[in-house]
C-alpha cells in the first residue's frame, strides 16, 4: 500500500568547491605597511618637536624682551634698595638672564654698573653649578671682540674675586694664560689689561701660576702701572724668598714707578 498525502524528497547535491578569493592588495604593500606607519609616526613626532621648539623659542624671546625692559627700568631707578632688589630678581632668572646681562656689560655706566650688581647677586648663595655657569659666561665675554664687554667682564670678575672658591679661581687660569700669557699678548687694550690685573692677586694663585701674565700686563704701558705695581706689592707680602727673587728679575726692567716694588723684592730675596 502507498502512503496517502504528498511525499517529500530531500536531495543533497554536492557543491562545487569555491576558489580562494584573490587579494586586491599586493603582497609587497602588505609588507611595507608597518614601515609606512613607522615613517608616519616619525614625521608626526618631528613636526610636533619642531612646533614645541618653536613655541619654546618664542617664550624665550618674549621673556628676554621682558627682562631687558625690567633691566632698563632698574638702571633708571635712583633708589639703591630698589635697584638691589631688581638685581636679585634678575639673577634669579638664571640662564634666561644671560642675554640681558651681556647687553648690560656691553654698555657704559649706569648699564655696566647694574650688570656688575647682577653678577654679584648671582654669586650670593648659588649652587656650584649655577656659579660655574656664570663664570663660564663671563670668561666668554672676556674673549669677545667688543672692548667694553671684555673690560666689564674682567671688572665683574674682580668684583666677585673675594667670594670665589680656590677651585673657581683656578678655573680662570686658562683665560689669563690665553689672553695675557703669550708674546705678544692677545689682549691689546691696556685698559682691559688694567681691569684684569687685580684678579692675578687672588690667594688661590701661586706666583708661578700668574708670573707670565702679570709681567706682560706690567709691560703693557702706563695705563696699568699703578694697578700692576699694587698687585706686585700684594703678591710679595705672601711670597717665598725664591718667588721674591723671581719678581725682582721680572720688574728689573720696568720704569722708575716700580722702584718701591724692586726694593721690597730685593729685601725679601736676600732673606
Amino acid at each position: 500500500m502507498f502512503p496517502k498525502g504528498p511525499i517529500r524528497v530531500i536531495v543533497d547535491l554536492p557543491q562545487k568547491p569555491r576558489k580562494d578569493s584573490v587579494s586586491v592588495v599586493p603582497a609587497w604593500l602588505k609588507d611595507a605597511a608597518p614601515l609606512v606607519t613607522g615613517i608616519g609616526t616619525l614625521l608626526f613626532a618631528v613636526v610636533s618637536f619642531i612646533y614645541v621648539q618653536g613655541q619654546e623659542l618664542e617664550k624665550q624671546r618674549v621673556a628676554a624682551a621682558r627682562l631687558r625692559q625690567e633691566a632698563l627700568a632698574a638702571v633708571a631707578e635712583k633708589d639703591a634698595a630698589k635697584q638691589e632688589v631688581a638685581a636679585i630678581t634678575m639673577a634669579d632668572y638664571g640662564e634666561s638672564a644671560l642675554p640681558t646681562l651681556r647687553v648690560l656689560l656691553s654698555g657704559s655706566d649706569p648699564l655696566s654698573s647694574f650688570g656688575k650688581l647682577v653678577v654679584q647677586k648671582w654669586m650670593d648663595g648659588r649652587a656650584p653649578a649655577e656659579r660655574a655657569r656664570l663664570l663660564q659666561e663671563l670668561a666668554a665675554y672676556a674673549r669677545s671682540r667688543n672692548n667694553r664687554l671684555r673690560l666689564n667682564a674682567y671688572s665683574s670678575l674682580a668684583s666677585i674675586g673675594k667670594v670665589l672658591t680656590a677651585e673657581e679661581a683656578r678655573g680662570l687660569l686658562p683665560l689669563f694664560m690665553e689672553r695675557f700669557g703669550s708674546t705678544p699678548m692677545w689682549e691689546t687694550d691696556p685698559y682691559v689689561a688694567r681691569a684684569a690685573c687685580p684678579l692675578l692677586n687672588l690667594p688661590a694663585f701661586d706666583y708661578a701660576n700668574i708670573r707670565t701674565p702679570l709681567r706682560h700686563i706690567a709691560q703693557s704701558g702706563p695705563a696699568v702701572t699703578d694697578v700692576a705695581r699694587e698687585t706686585y706689592a700684594s703678591v710679595l707680602t705672601r711670597s717665598s724668598p725664591a718667588d721674591a727673587c723671581g719678581i725682582l728679575a721680572d720688574v728689573a726692567g720696568l720704569p722708575q714707578a716700580y722702584d718701591a716694588v724692586k726694593e721690597f723684592a730685593r729685601s725679601k730675596c736676600k732673606t
